[in-house]
């Protein structure tokens, strides 16, 4: 569902001078000229520094799940600015944004009682167009289930807990020592040996290779989304790191088997073509191998690869379209 620009609100990172929170929050411009947060809408009183890539990051955890959340769930009204915008739109972001605490799915989203299409996950694509014929359906399925049931859904998802984990504490303070602690605990609330076995690896590979990075610090990268063929794609990298001469945004991979060609090539390509239509230009994003410890090198695209991309957008699109007519 295409919306007009003049109805976006951009939105901004930014430090209140005048406040003791040293969090960064997403700011938006106000009707009045105002500037107000995100997560509580709390108008300050002085300026709104913009953020310094010097200064350490310490996000707002509500103001990027709201962002998040309306980007993926609700009318996708807020747009992301590197720096900060006039509001041309009047309309109060109370009942525009959707949030956990609202809850539900917009009526926008919702046609004769079925889910239409939100935002995919770019792993999710990946992950279609590197799968056989055979397996495409079940990856559609399951992205209709997280979508319906995100709290159901992450009974299966074998990672959840992990990636949880690590986003309540390295990923929201940027303090590696946060997730160090966490981890033992976090591993003895796993029952199943082999899941357990696979999360120590995992988790200590990522305490490893972290440490190894000279000064490196973690950033929260601005999610995007690009649309291919009626298809909306979610551009969402887990990670950013900050480290002496580079600036990565990370899309991790943590599963036992190396990463297929074809699903590098499809992350890499939606990532570019996200940077090219203005996401982030100045990020060099990549896929992270976390079990080997590797940042993973660009892979060739083969030519005309956009509209292999295209024809896969829309066969994910209309087997999306033909699951709704299942009874469910």
């Amino acid at each position: 569902m295409k919306r007009k620009t003049s109805s976006l609100i951009p939105v901004w990172s930014g430090l209140a001078i005048d406040q003791r929170d040293l969090r960064t929050h997403f700011w938006y411009e106000s009707a009045q000229g105002k500037k107000r947060r995100l997560c509580d809408d709390l108008e300050s009183s002085g300026d709104v520094q913009s953020l310094d890539p010097a200064t350490p990051f310490l996000p707002c955890k509500s103001c990027q799940d709201l962002y998040v959340q309306d980007l993926v769930m609700g009318k996708r009204v807020l747009e992301y600015s590197p720096l900060p915008a006039t509001n041309p739109s009047a309309s109060p972001i109370a009942s525009m944004v959707y949030s956990n605490e609202i809850g539900g799915y917009p009526t926008e989203y919702m046609s004769n009682g079925m889910l239409e299409r939100p935002a995919i996950g770019m792993a999710t694509f990946a992950r279609f167009y590197d799968a056989p014929a055979s397996e495409k359906v079940r990856i559609v399925r399951d992205a209709r289930t997280y979508w319906i049931d995100p709290d159901g859904y992450r009974q299966r998802d074998y990672y959840w807990a992990l990636r949880n984990t690590l986003s309540h504490t390295h990923w929201n303070t940027n303090d590696l020592s946060d997730f160090e602690n966490a981890f033992e605990e976090m591993l003895s609330r796993q029952v199943k040996p082999d899941r357990k076995e696979n999360y120590q690896e995992v988790g200590q590979a990522y305490l490893r290779f972290w440490t190894k990075q000279r000064d490196a610090q973690f950033f929260k990268v601005p999610p995007g989304s690009i649309e291919i063929a009626g298809l909306t794609v979610l551009i969402n990298p887990e990670v950013g790191m900050r480290r002496p001469g580079d600036v990565l945004a990370l899309k991790l991979w943590l599963s036992a088997p190396v990463p297929k060609r074809s699903f590098r090539q499809a992350i890499q390509y939606l990532m570019s073509e996200a940077q090219f239509r203005g996401w982030q230009k100045d990020l060099t994003p990549a896929l992270w191998d976390v079990r080997r410890e590797e940042i993973m090198p660009p892979v060739k695209v083969p030519r005309d690869f956009d509209l292999v991309i295209k024809g896969q957008a829309a066969a994910f699109k209309q087997q999306w379209d033909d699951l709704g007519v299942e009874k469910t």
